[in-house]
């Protein structure tokens, strides 16, 4: 409740702020009251250590963090109060016990700079979501998001922390490599002679052009190392949405992974069950126009952002030839923005995380071709064959409303729209799903292939 309480008074970019100015506040009174052998801070102590603690975890502190306050002192102290975690009143400040115990559990997630790597890797292996991990990241690594700092300075430290996550399990290994970090090639480099760490350097390599593409073998055992991660942090069901799009489970086994007959039986109790893989129902609104033209479209769940985005590249007929971006509810940014985190390391369900869930995609910057992606229903793929893999090609079901010609202006000839015409999008999301890249009949391009 007290995360959701916070992100619903942050600004969409800025969906953290709010959190860490409740557990700097919490942090302050909590510890300046046992100093100071108190349990009653007037305002201006209360504000003062705020600030102080607010600067000694390097939260800056600015009157943007909230939707309703301009200060944020007292956006902390207001929602704090409302959750029975302080009691403010006639200018002075309390922390209760419902606040000191938040403070523990708040803290008890939280490392610090000086934290031993081994401490660290519980933290990771917690975390709820990539957010949850990029914030135990960020507080470690010495100044991992600021300007101070060479990044080749903290190279040891995350040497330390994959040293320290190698026997840890999947789940921790490929939360850190999904984070992306600048100093991750030179630290893999480093333990390039260990078995569960070599694999991810030389799919990294490979991705940097610095390295030969992966043999079958490696192949396999990545592919393992991913549906472990999925089934550890979300369940054998993702693990089979992840599985059935990626040539199922017998492409993640024989590659000499240490726990794939986990992998194997949790893959057979899933077929057991009569489980089977799940299909999101999107509806794509282009709301910048009136009426806005839509289409719809089911889509394995555990496909990228960015394979959505070759998706949508086709409902609408766009040509890929300008920036995109998706947006969560969260505030959350994937995609070409230089600040956005990678689309390809993120999957559907987890920012369409329930029915009636939205996402905001933006093409083309400068003309800002501005999509609304809501989640309208849940089903799954009966026939889809977890063990072997099954190619499961989007196809659209519906649509209404003319597509705008990209880039069209006055001196272009022809019409400056194109009709709903469902038939030829569905050829083409074939032709996008099967990789059957170059130019279509008509000598117009086609999205890249699905599942890079």
């Amino acid at each position: 409740m007290f995360d959701e309480v916070c992100l619903n008074a942050a600004w969409p970019r800025k969906p953290h702020g709010p959190r860490d100015a409740c557990v700097a506040l919490l942090t302050a009174l909590a510890e300046t009251t046992v100093l100071n052998e108190t349990t009653v801070l007037d305002e201006t102590d209360a504000r003062n250590s705020f600030r102080e603690q607010a600067h000694s975890d390097r939260i800056w502190i600015s009157s943007d963090m909230f939707r309703r306050w301009d200060d944020s002192y007292e956006g902390a102290r207001d929602i704090l109060a409302g959750l029975g975690a302080l009691d403010a009143a006639d200018g002075q400040v309390r922390i209760t016990p419902l606040g000191r115990w938040l403070h523990t559990t708040t803290q008890r997630a939280r490392p610090t700079p000086g934290m031993p790597a081994e401490a660290v890797v519980p933290l990771l292996a917690a975390a709820k979501s990539p957010d949850d991990v990029a914030a135990v990241l960020t507080e470690w690594l010495p100044d991992r998001l600021s300007l101070r700092g060479d990044p080749a300075d903290r190279v040891p430290a995350l040497t330390e922390l994959l040293r320290a996550a190698a026997d840890a399990g999947p789940a921790v290994r490929q939360r850190i490599v999904d984070a992306d970090l600048p100093e991750l090639l030179p630290a893999l480099r480093a333990l390039r002679d260990m078995p569960t760490l070599a694999p991810h350097l030389a799919e990294i390599l490979f991705a940097y052009d610095a390295g030969h593409e992966p043999n079958e073998r490696t192949s396999r055992w990545l592919a393992a190392e991913s549906a472990l991660a999925t089934l550890a942090t979300d369940g054998a069901q993702a693990a089979a949405d992840e599985l059935v799009i990626r040539g199922g489970v017998e492409a993640a086994l024989g590659g000499g992974h240490p726990d794939e007959a986990q992998l194997r039986d949790a893959v057979a109790a899933f077929v057991a069950a009569g489980s089977a893989p799940r299909r999101f129902q999107l509806k794509v609104e282009l709301t910048v126009l009136s009426p806005r033209p839509w289409r719809r479209v089911p889509v394995p769940t555990a496909i990228t952002l960015g394979d959505l985005h070759d998706v949508i590249q086709v409902l609408f007929g766009w040509d890929d030839d300008h920036l995109h971006a998706f947006r969560t509810a969260s505030g959350n940014v994937y995609g070409d923005p230089e600040d956005a985190e990678s689309e390809y390391r993120v999957a559907l369900y987890q920012v369409l995380p329930k029915k009636g869930a939205k996402l905001t995609y933006i093409y083309d910057f400068g003309d800002t071709w501005r999509h609304t992606i809501t989640l309208e229903a849940v089903d799954t793929y009966d026939d889809a064959d977890v063990t072997a893999g099954t190619e499961l090609a989007p196809v659209c079901t519906g649509g209404r409303g003319d597509a705008p010609v990209e880039d069209w202006n006055e001196d272009c000839d022809g019409d400056d729209s194109v009709p709903f015409d469902q038939d030829a999008i569905n050829a083409r999301l074939t032709r996008v799903v099967t990789g059957d890249g170059g130019k279509d009949d008509t000598g117009e391009e086609i999205a890249v292939p699905l599942h890079r």
